[in-house]
């Protein structure tokens, strides 16, 4: 905790952390502080905004940015993630739709089972 306040506060990595680790935090709370200054921007969720957001989120990781369009896999489940950018796309809109059509999105109901994006 105090690593990371340090880090915060005064940019300054802890030793035994790689920058990756370092960048993953200073890039989480430029997000945090960009959607608590620009609190319209968050009104109706959009495709286009998350991928905004998540350009935000990988700058300077050498992360592709935009929708995959590769296979991928994650370790220690059989869960296989879709692989087709035109279908992640169309689940990220109708998830968009749900999230944007309630008053409260914290709605137990909006809880999706088995989402082909998660």
């Amino acid at each position: 905790m105090l690593e990371t306040e340090k880090l915060l506060k005064e940019k300054q990595t802890a030793s035994g952390k790689t920058k990756d680790e370092a960048i993953i935090l200073l890039n989480h709370k430029e997000v945090i502080d960009f959607v608590i200054e620009n609190r319209d921007f968050m009104g109706d969720l959009s495709v286009d905004k998350i991928a905004f957001l998540h350009s935000m989120l990988i700058k300077e990781l050498g992360i592709d940015k935009n929708i995959r369009k590769r296979k991928v896999g994650i370790t220690g489940t059989n869960y296989t993630p879709m692989d087709n950018a035109l279908q992640i796309k169309e689940a990220m809109q109708k998830m968009c739709e749900v999230v944007n059509s309630k008053q409260n999105i914290f709605e137990p109901k909006l809880c999706i089972r088995r989402s082909p994006i998660f």
